[in-house]
């Protein structure tokens, strides 16, 4: 996962503890004040389990800015969208990434 400044760093894997990976969604919604974890799942030698549980809004649920996170000098750094409509753009995304390592 990426610490506060951007760099890669191991996801603290201590008994008796989890590591909760924000997303895009909580990012909109706070302006950016709580960013969305960058991560990636590491190969290791040993063998790995994981609960993963994904929370998301309605899928027609306008998400932008809550206004709790904006103002004058803090003017809303995402447009408006659905969460939807989100899904549908990163998963375009992703497949351009795809189809662009492919050709690599």
């Amino acid at each position: 996962m990426t610490d506060i400044d951007g760099k890669w760093c191991d996801a603290p894997a201590n008994v008796g503890q989890f590591t909760v990976i924000l997303g895009d969604m909580m990012e909109r919604l706070t302006n950016g004040e709580f960013p969305a974890t960058g991560h990636r799942v590491g190969i290791t030698p040993w063998q790995r389990y994981s609960i993963i549980l994904f929370n998301a809004l309605d899928g027609n649920c306008d998400v932008f800015p809550l206004p709790e996170f904006t103002g004058e000098e803090r003017p809303p750094r995402y447009a408006a969208t659905t969460q939807s409509r989100h899904i549908e753009a990163e998963l375009k995304r992703a497949e351009k990434f795809r189809e662009s390592e492919r050709v690599s």
